[in-house]
């Protein structure tokens, strides 16, 4: 059966002796901590600076009267497990401020009924692990459901949201120090102010979608600083809000999400500050912007991401080296030639060709009349050549041939010239041996080496038939056969 016990002195450990009674003014069960049933309440009774010393579960962790006294609360020792809802009533419910191992509330947060209803609290430089849902306080002002003032951090995974109605900052999340808190679930504004408010330097991590409100002008998250809010999900405008506002000139949004949507008031990102967008696969969203004076809103601005087809021009149509696109992600590639080597008249550029296109009667002349040697120097060319042999001047004098002539004698050069190839030839070409017997008709070349290697290389002779070998000694380069009759010596021919 469900208890609720109520906290009988302040400045104890939360596991102290006669601690929790069944009656709140006392005089009625009193719990044994060990035997605390999953199904109880501890209500603090007014009792403050309880010390949370130990982990243990139950329902519900309060300050709420709840048929004791309103207010009083709790302090959350480092490495310490609470599974149990916490709900503020008057004051905050449960603090950590000390430094430390990692904290954890594994339940539900939910703010208070009255002015700094804050049901936790995190002031310390350590840590705390929040799994469940988180909800700003639903009846008086300044009534958050998690508040972090230090430089700690806290983790939420769980989605967060503020109250329906006029509640005045009602924040699900309240930062006011230099510590992150990081939010792995959707946030909701459902009420008039934010379900996740930045009042400082710390920084903001969403992993989830934003959304602003539908019935009252809450927006999912308010950047109030300059602490960087940084959103992994979907941004979007509700009906009467925008799931986005900066209201400082330096606040600064990283979204890192697929999509931002809400393409007209209230917009799914306003305000004013700075917007990067780093997306992988974003879409093309309106972005409502204010006049810093006067903050009242001026007009809507269309952001786009890289890649989104703004029917521009394709790279191979643009003039090489220019950047363009929604972000500077495409450059052109086209060569435009200059106008002075583009034919007179025609359209290059934002101008028209001046080259002047010459006649075949000119270019005959100024390549016929062109007597300087510079111009003439690719090898083998006419030019080269005719320029190279030729004396230009009166009548034309032949100083060099590359072909003898085909009749009279050859000077002195020509025959000095055939004499070095003649004795190149005999004195320094080298010839392969032959493989087998030369034709009858065969080059003289052939008919010399033939009788050269019968004079140098070895040969057998028997009665009958004798052979000519290579250089190796082994292979038979001819045979041939041989017979004598006592009158007549015959050799027959090579084979």
């Amino acid at each position: 059966m469900a208890t609720t016990w109520f906290a009988q002195n302040s400045s104890v450990n939360i596991d102290s002796a006669s601690q929790w009674n069944s009656v709140a003014g006392g005089g009625g069960t009193i719990l044994t901590f060990a035997n605390l049933d999953p199904t109880d309440t501890l209500v603090a009774n007014g009792k403050t600076s309880i010390a949370i010393n130990v982990s243990f579960t139950c329902a519900t962790v309060t300050n709420l009267a709840t048929g004791g006294t309103a207010s009083g609360g709790f302090v959350l020792a480092a490495g310490i497990t609470v599974t149990a809802n916490v709900t503020s009533g008057t004051s905050t419910c449960i603090t950590r401020s000390a430094a430390g191992a990692d904290s954890y509330i594994v339940g539900n947060v939910t703010g208070g009924s009255v002015n700094l209803g804050v049901g936790l609290e995190n002031s310390s430089t350590g840590i705390v692990r929040i799994t469940g849902n988180v909800t700003g306080g639903s009846i008086s002002s300044n009534t958050w459901a998690v508040a972090n003032s230090g430089s700690g951090h806290i983790y939420i995974t769980g989605n967060v949201t503020c109250p329906v109605g006029n509640v005045y900052q009602g924040y699900g999340v309240y930062n006011t120090g230099t510590g992150n808190v990081d939010i792995t679930g959707n946030v909701t504004g459902t009420g008039a102010y934010a379900a996740v408010q930045n009042n400082s330097t710390g920084r903001i991590y969403v992993t989830g979608n934003v959304t602003g409100a539908s019935s009252g002008s809450a927006p999912g998250i308010q950047n109030q600083s300059t602490g960087i809010v940084v959103v992994n999900g979907t941004i979007t405008g509700g009906t009467n809000a925008s799931g986005y506002v900066g209201v400082v000139v330096g606040s600064l949004l990283y979204h890192t999400g697929d999509s931002v949507t809400g393409a007209g008031a209230p917009y799914a990102v306003g305000g004013i500050g700075k917007v990067r967008i780093g997306a992988t696969a974003q879409t093309t969203f309106s972005l409502m912007t204010y006049d810093t004076s006067t903050l009242t809103e001026t007009a809507s601005r269309s952001l786009y991401t890289g890649g989104v087809n703004l029917n521009q021009p394709v790279v191979a149509n643009v003039r090489s080296g220019t950047v363009y696109g929604a972000s500077s992600e495409y450059t052109g590639t086209l060569i435009v030639p200059l106008s002075q080597y583009v034919n007179a008249g025609v359209g290059t550029d934002n101008t028209v060709g001046t080259l002047a296109t010459p006649t075949a009667a000119a270019i005959a002349t100024a390549v016929w009349t062109n007597t300087t040697a510079a111009d003439f120097t690719t090898a083998l060319s006419i030019g080269k050549s005719i320029m190279n042999g030729v004396s230009l001047g009166t009548g034309l004098t032949v100083t060099n041939l590359t072909n003898a002539p085909t009749s009279g004698n050859l000077t002195a050069a020509m025959k000095a010239s055939v004499h070095t190839e003649v004795l190149n030839s005999l004195s320094v070409d080298t010839f392969p041996e032959l493989s087998g017997v030369p034709a009858a008709t065969s080059t003289l070349k052939d008919k010399l080496s033939w009788i050269f290697m019968w004079s140098r290389n070895k040969s057998t002779e028997t009665s009958s038939e004798r052979k000519l070998y290579a250089d190796d000694t082994t292979t038979v380069v001819s045979t041939e056969g041989v017979s004598d009759n006592g009158t007549t010596f015959t050799k027959n021919e090579a084979s």
